[in-house]
């Protein structure tokens, strides 16, 4: 039976930093995120700093180095949310996933009342992962046939949508924040 991380008996932040640590790989699918939930979590892939430009140009760093890498899904609306870990040292387990309602949020990840639960089945995890790869590999065709552009052009708008999101929200500071 799987747990179930609700943020209110249960936090899903601290197990999916336990898993994170574990693993060798993460791949997320969120509706949404922000950078108050990033730092939630990136000091687990990487060094981090409380200073939000700091942080910003760490998620830039990891970007560029491509560990961490993040596409637009644009085919249909998606609004699943799935957090999937590779830790092939685990002969057991060596993938694990959690699937709810979490987006990568501060107020997602540890405040609001989500549902959330954990796969460790063997046969899930891998049909979550494919369920991934194959929203993950199908963006860049969507958005190439669709408006003619160049990987690119497609590269810069992606990028260039992502700065100015994360600018506006560093500005403004989170809705999420308390």
């Amino acid at each position: 039976m799987p747990r179930i991380f609700d943020n209110i008996e249960q936090q899903l932040l601290p197990a999916l930093r336990q898993t994170i640590e574990l693993s060798e790989r993460a791949d997320f699918c969120v509706g949404y995120f922000n950078l108050r939930g990033w730092k939630q979590l990136d000091r687990y892939i990487g060094a981090w700093s409380n200073d939000d430009e700091r942080g910003l140009r760490q998620l830039a760093a990891q970007i560029r180095t491509k560990k961490v890498v993040v596409k637009l899904f644009l085919r249909h609306p998606l609004h699943a949310k799935l957090y999937m870990l590779f830790r092939p040292q685990d002969p057991v387990s060596p993938s694990a996933a959690y699937q709810g309602s979490s987006n990568l949020t501060f107020a997602g990840l540890c405040k609001q009342g989500e549902l959330n639960v954990d796969v460790l089945d063997h046969d899930a995890c891998q049909k979550l992962a494919r369920w991934f790869e194959d929203r993950w590999n199908e963006i860049d065709y969507v958005l190439a046939a669709h408006y003619g552009f160049t990987s690119e052009e497609l590269d810069f708008i992606i990028n260039y949508d992502i700065k100015y999101r994360m600018g506006r929200d560093a500005e403004e500071g989170d809705a999420d924040a308390e």
